[in-house]
């Protein structure tokens, strides 16, 4: 029978040494540098100290897939499964052609959350706050700041509360959002006022707009 001493494999009396054993642990190292960081088999046999075609073969053993980069056709689809269908994490994986941690930190990097359960169950995702469709997101992107919330939300036909909660989310993980450039009325300022696209605070303010159009 085989016996392990460290992370040597040896085989029978006679010693004879057959491989490095693979831990749980590298095995998951292994498993980022190839399907997240997307590393050649050379520059992860440097950082695990193992030979080219020890990391070929366990790739291929474990049957690691390829770096592949996320495209917008992919992060559609995932936003599907995750949010229109009740698959598991392993099937949505297998699904995309993607391994279950590629998969769950893409999650984390579009959704701010790895877990299915988690975010299935997120209140943005009842009644009044469905989720947004791309094409509501991108009248967002062009409007928001023109419009303001509450005119977003008549047009959109939601809630005030629930179009400044997803472009929370949506600044939240960098999508940006055209700039304003005309004023539009404010009544607690009692004027006109221009918000900045990247803190939503107030960066201008005239009383009239004959004002704004004399700066």
């Amino acid at each position: 029978m085989p016996t392990k001493f460290g992370t040597e494999l040896w085989i029978g009396t006679g010693g004879r040494k057959i491989g490095k054993y693979w831990t749980t642990g590298e095995i998951e190292d292994l498993r980022i540098l190839k399907t997240i960081e997307g590393l050649t088999n050379k520059e992860i046999s440097n950082i695990l100290e193992r030979t080219e075609a020890s990391i070929f073969s366990k790739t291929k053993k474990c049957k690691l897939l390829k770096f592949e980069n996320w495209t917008k056709q992919s992060d559609e689809l995932l936003e599907k499964l995750v949010f229109n269908t009740y698959r598991k994490i392993e099937e949505i994986a297998r699904k995309l052609g993607r391994t279950e941690l590629a998969t769950k930190t893409r999650m984390k990097e579009l959704f701010g959350s790895s877990s299915i359960q988690k975010l299935r169950n997120l209140s943005f995702l009842n009644n009044s706050e469905t989720r947004f469709m791309e094409s509501e997101i991108e009248f967002l992107k062009k409007n928001y700041y023109k419009k303001g919330a509450k005119e977003c939300a008549k047009i959109l036909k939601r809630t005030s509360q629930s179009i400044v909660k997803k472009v929370y989310k949506l600044k939240k993980h960098g999508v940006e959002f055209e700039e304003q450039f005309i004023p539009r009325f404010n009544g607690n300022m009692r004027g006109y006022v221009i918000y900045s696209n990247k803190t939503g605070k107030i960066i201008k303010r005239y009383n009239t707009l004959e004002e704004w159009a004399r700066d």
